[in-house]
């Protein structure tokens, strides 16, 4: 539940000026994409525009929106101003490129150093399906799995409320790299 309310939190303060509405999805096309073995476990999602943003974040931390990617930074996370950027490249899979590479976090006022929340609307999630934030190379190849955040992780899910009608995936960062979501 705390991906879901601290996302859709997020989500709201970062796309307050622009249009959060999903695209349609034809889960039979997505269907009709996994038949075949698959080199991964990645979940293949209707490609999006890619987008992608640059801000400087510091210890106030701040929040990055690109493309149905939303990177929380907590305040105290880094102890000094960094300029972030965040590229979503719109292909088959919902990926996220957080630069500079390795920038690592620490806990910062609410237990968590930064939280990447990615939404899931554009691809064809069954309802059972566990998913789950994974670290990725540049070739997609799954590195590890994030831990997601849990209600004991953070305050900061007080503050926000359910964003309706979309599904969101979150995990714990401790640094910067690529990150797509697996099933």
């Amino acid at each position: 539940m705390l991906p879901i309310a601290l996302l859709v939190g997020v989500a709201a303060v970062g796309m307050n000026c622009s249009d959060p509405s999903p695209l349609d999805v034809d889960s039979s096309t997505l269907a009709a994409r996994r038949v075949g073995p698959s080199p991964s476990r990645l979940l293949l999602c209707i490609p999006l525009a890619s987008d992608s943003v640059t801000a400087v974040i510091g210890p106030a931390g701040g929040v990055l929106v690109a493309g149905g990617h939303v990177l929380f930074v907590d305040s105290l996370a880094l102890s000094s101003p960094v300029s972030i950027t965040m590229v979503a490249p719109s292909q088959l899979v919902n990926v996220v490129r957080l630069r500079p590479e390795g920038l690592k976090f620490r806990n910062g006022v609410h237990g968590i150093g930064a939280l990447l929340a990615t939404n899931v609307d554009n691809c064809g999630v069954h309802q059972n399906q566990v998913l789950q934030v994974v670290n990725v190379g540049d070739s997609l190849d799954i590195l590890s799995y994030l831990q997601a955040p849990s209600v004991t992780d953070s305050a900061v899910v007080v503050k926000y409320k359910t964003y309706l009608g979309s599904l969101w995936v979150g995990g714990l960062l401790r640094h910067f790299s690529n990150y797509a979501v697996a099933w």
